[in-house]
């Protein structure tokens, strides 16, 4: 065999390997790099002289990147449709730069109707081209909603098609509030209050009341009171650090 550009031929299997069948592994030839070519060809015995096969050559191709492992954050509220989940996928090597390696495909499939990751009804979401990243994480740059999903990758064009799943992705914490009143005590006072008690979600707090202001007010722990309200109809509303409120 000869890797590369080289020259000089090097031996494979020594004499009297019968077999009509051998199996070939990349990784049995020294010195070969991935990506890289070689060239194969048989030595036979003729009555003492040496006879040479035609050459094969091959062309080689570095494997995709392997998964080795991934993060996944969780959207920010618990109602649909919120979609902004995400994950990051960490590859066991980086991208090749000395060969301009990038992602040619990323296909992300969700676990269709039957809730089952990779069977004949997965629905495909979104397919990439193109993808590069640094150092060894990809990121999947569109907000997700939560799901079960499973990525399919390739990098080069004509190596094997890799997957990796399943990746979940959750709802947010759900968040909750109620509140309470008082009425004022006499015609005209504005003696009635409001009692806003939230939890859940992620906090801190804040409320908005338009009939009172057109700001949200932020509140420390989880309860409230807004007193010195005047007889009327208020409209409460509770929204978390994430922008989230109580959806029923």
């Amino acid at each position: 065999y000869q890797v590369g550009g080289s020259s000089t031929w090097q031996t494979y299997l020594t004499y009297a390997q019968r077999s009509g069948t051998v199996n070939i592994n990349m990784a049995d030839f020294a010195g070969l790099d991935p990506g890289e070519n070689l060239r194969l060809r048989v030595r036979y015995n003729n009555s003492g002289t040496a006879v040479y096969s035609d050459i094969l050559p091959i062309s080689t191709t570095r494997c995709s990147p392997q998964v080795v492992n991934f993060s996944s954050s969780d959207t920010s509220c618990s109602y649909t449709p919120p979609t902004d989940g995400s994950f990051t996928l960490t590859f066991n090597r980086p991208l090749d730069s000395t060969i301009n390696e990038e992602i040619t495909t990323i296909s992300l499939y969700n676990d269709g109707p039957d809730n089952v990751i990779n069977t004949t009804d997965d629905v495909l979401i979104s397919s990439l081209f193109n993808q590069t990243y640094a150092g060894t994480t990809y990121t999947w740059p569109a907000g997700l909603a939560p799901d079960t999903y499973r990525v399919e990758y390739q990098t080069g064009g004509a190596n094997t098609l890799d997957e990796y799943m399943p990746i979940s992705i959750g709802p947010g914490p759900a968040m909750t509030f109620n509140s309470t009143w008082t009425d004022v005590n006499c015609f005209g006072e504005n003696t009635g209050s409001i009692n806003i008690t939230a939890g859940g979600g992620t906090p801190p707090y804040e409320y908005l009341i338009p009939e009172i202001s057109p700001n949200r007010i932020s509140f420390a722990g989880t309860s409230v009171l807004i007193p010195n309200l005047t007889a009327g109809t208020y409209t409460v509303r509770v929204y978390d650090s994430n922008n989230c409120t109580e959806r029923n």
